[in-house]
């Protein structure tokens, strides 16, 4: 059988409870068992003052012993307590022993200490504890008071408050298995909350998606609730980009196939077709297609970001943007001016990320109805810079500084743009947004 959580949690909490009122009750038992070895130990010396100061110094010589049965009897009452009195000289004679003990079995205990001396000793198999005073008569002879009585053995005090413990057992561990059961609930409670919480995060509805707050969470569940909102921002942010890399795929992939698609129905269209005009439409689709593979790479390397999907090869920039400026051409619709203040720079980089960057640069001017645009080069001693312009209406300021710091989960920044701050992330470009005093915007990408 399968127990649940909360169950589990009542099971362990009520056998560690049950342990501990074991512990305490042998504790209980050893020191009571402690307690009356010193209660022994009390009655023990108490007695021996008492016969010392009540007279038993007056009793010397064997005509006068046959006299301390009666003295002993009246004083102790030992009828009612099972104590042994017994008086040896200096030598280990027993001079007297009392009347429920006449015999020589206790001798083995008795020695010769120059004060007050407590043994344990065993005798017929029971445990006694035995004090031996020694005294002087008045005829100035010394004598050896010695007084015993039986230990109880741990074994049976435990026996006889067995039945009392079993009860208070009983009764604590049922006590204890309600409490157990209702901490058990207080602590399941906030996981409950949790749990509650995971089942609401439902993709379809991530803009509804609320940050876990917990009641009254201790510190034990702090980094937990921590944690759960940490991951919950991260997969919201990956769900975002997700989604947003799927419509640029979209927005990326369309006008290829649609090139392609107009081109192949109007080659079917025409009766006649000389081999060069299928030779262009061919390559047409080719380079359509060859665009649409770049596309899709770029991205794959994208939602990868791993650094090993970032491969720089040293490139001359002037000779690559001459190469590259009859594309941005098309996507315009009209001539990309450009402005080279070099004639040579040779930069370190991925040059497929790269052409994506400004590609996407270029693609967001025209998203935004503008035709005219610039790229200038600018080199330095110590960094390359390359320059898109353009003279639109420029950007707002609360979006030139979410661009500039770099962040992207704004709803605001468009699919091109988000891509280049990505794209910016994983080569280590430096991207500086800036409206122009004159009306347009100005895009600055740092390469070193």
């Amino acid at each position: 059988m399968k127990l649940s959580l909360h169950w589990k949690i009542t099971l362990n909490m009520w056998i560690v409870a049950a342990l501990c009122i074991l512990l305490a009750q042998s504790l209980s038992t050893f020191i009571y068992y402690k307690n009356q070895e010193i209660n022994i130990e009390n009655e023990l010396a108490g007695t021996t003052s008492t016969l010392i100061a009540l007279g038993i110094s007056n009793y010397h010589g064997l005509e006068r012993f046959q006299e301390l049965d009666a003295f002993v009897d009246e004083i102790l009452k030992l009828e009612k307590v099972q104590k042994v009195i017994q008086v040896y000289t200096g030598r280990g004679k027993m001079m007297f022993s009392s009347r429920m003990m006449g015999n020589e079995k206790f001798k083995e205990a008795f020695h010769t200490p120059a004060k007050p001396s407590f043994k344990t000793n065993t005798i017929e198999g029971k445990n006694y504890k035995v004090l031996v005073t020694p005294y002087i008569a008045q005829s100035g002879k010394q004598y050896f008071l010695l007084a015993a009585m039986r230990l109880p053995s741990f074994k049976g005090i435990f026996i006889s408050t067995l039945d009392e413990s079993l009860m208070l057992f009983i009764l604590l561990s049922v006590f204890v298995l309600f409490i157990s059961r209702y901490l058990a609930s207080r602590m399941i409670e906030p996981v409950k909350t949790i749990a509650h919480h995971l089942t609401l995060m439902d993709p379809a509805s991530m803009k509804d998606w609320e940050p876990l707050i917990v009641p009254k969470a201790g510190d034990y569940l702090k980094d937990i609730v921590s944690g759960v909102n940490h991951l919950s921002r991260r997969v919201k942010t990956a769900l975002y980009t997700v989604s947003r890399t799927n419509r640029y795929l979209a927005h990326e992939l369309r006008n290829p196939l649609a090139i392609i698609l107009g081109e192949a129905e109007m080659a079917l269209m025409r009766d006649k077709m000389t081999d060069d005009e299928y030779k262009a439409v061919l390559k047409s689709s080719l380079e359509e297609i060859e665009r649409m593979k770049n596309v899709i790479e770029t991205v794959s390397r994208l939602s990868l970001k791993q650094r090993n999907s970032y491969k720089p090869s040293p490139c001359e920039l002037v000779n690559w943007l001459k190469t590259n400026k009859p594309a941005w051409d098309k996507i315009l619709g009209d001539e990309l001016v450009t402005h080279f203040e070099t004639d040579q720079a040779v930069v370190v980089l991925d040059q497929d990320l790269l052409y994506r960057l400004v590609d996407n640069l270029i693609r967001n001017i025209k998203v935004h109805g503008q035709s005219k645009a610039s790229l200038t080069l600018n080199k330095t001693d110590s960094k390359v810079e390359l320059v898109v312009e353009d003279d639109g209406l420029g950007m707002s300021d609360e979006l030139l500084n979410e661009l500039n710091t770099g962040q992207s989960t704004n709803s605001k920044i468009g699919i091109g743009l988000s891509l280049c701050l990505e794209i910016a992330s994983i080569c280590g470009f430096k991207l500086i947004f800036k409206n122009k005093t004159t009306g347009g915007l100005k895009t600055t990408i740092v390469l070193e």
